[in-house]
């Protein structure tokens, strides 16, 4: 219930943002979220622009930085430091990993 609670109401801010899903399905498809135990694999994260890319070739009339600052809020997704621009991963694997199916 929590998994399909989120993804079909928490995360489109009751049908209002549109493409959240997208975005985390893309995010998802990276890869693991956290970090090999040895530290060798960094956790699976993209770049703002890459997100936005990709948001834009699939829902070209939403409004990207509207649906990601709402995964932000819901922390579904975090902000990596990063030296050039800002990085996303999400916050819990188990998160990752539903929206991987």
């Amino acid at each position: 219930m929590f998994f399909a609670d989120l993804e079909q109401n928490q995360i489109t801010a009751n049908g209002t943002v549109p493409g959240g899903s997208t975005i985390l399905r893309h995010l998802a498809a990276q890869g693991e979220s956290i970090p090999s135990p040895d530290g060798t694999t960094p956790p699976a994260r993209l770049s703002h622009s890459a997100l936005a890319q990709y948001f834009q070739q699939t829902h070209p009339d939403a409004d990207f930085e509207t649906a990601l600052e709402l995964l932000l809020r819901r922390e579904v997704l975090e902000i990596v430091e990063s030296t050039d621009e800002p990085h996303y991963k999400f916050q819990v694997e188990l998160i990752r990993q539903w929206f991987l199916r």
